[in-house]
């Protein structure tokens, strides 16, 4: 049965890691194409597919750090809840790594525009796909013991 929540807990990490992904290169480049004026020694295509890259890479990066939570949590054996007081600074804490690598991957692939206000919705997409992806599959996936730690996990949980 513990073998089981395991599976469905990485399951659901994945799952929402690819829905996203599918988000990102369906919904968020159509978005942006409208409001993107790149350089003329550039074009909307590759513009976009610039964007998509990078957002891909920060949906994956998060995946993988709301995975390292799942396993962490499952390694350190809590019995009792108790005993994960100190849990949510090490839940900040990869939500912070979580933040800078999409910052990094954000200066690395959002190139720049002419004018027009896409690039700083782009920031906001690559931010705003950080918080989904990491916050949902660990407020949702979390082992039974620590499913509580993520910030609002509670309030998600009883929707």
């Amino acid at each position: 049965m513990n073998g089981t929540k395991t599976a469905v807990g990485i399951i659901g990490i994945i799952a929402i890691g690819v829905i996203w992904c599918f988000i990102v290169l369906n919904l968020e480049s159509l978005a942006l194409k409208e409001l993107v004026y790149p350089y003329p020694n550039m074009t909307l295509e590759s513009w976009t597919e610039s964007f998509i890259k990078g957002a891909q890479y920060a949906v994956v990066a998060s995946g993988i750090l709301a995975l390292i939570w799942s396993g962490f949590s499952k390694a350190l054996n809590i019995s009792k809840w108790p005993d994960t007081n100190s849990l949510r600074l090490r839940w900040l804490i990869l939500l912070i790594i979580a933040t800078i690598a999409t910052g990094v991957l954000a200066l690395l692939y959002i190139p720049a525009v002419q004018t027009g206000g896409g690039k700083i919705l782009a920031y906001v997409f690559y931010f705003f796909n950080l918080f989904v992806t990491y916050w949902l599959a660990t407020a949702l996936f979390s082992p039974p013991i620590v499913k509580y730690i993520p910030l609002g996990s509670k309030r998600i949980r009883f929707l």
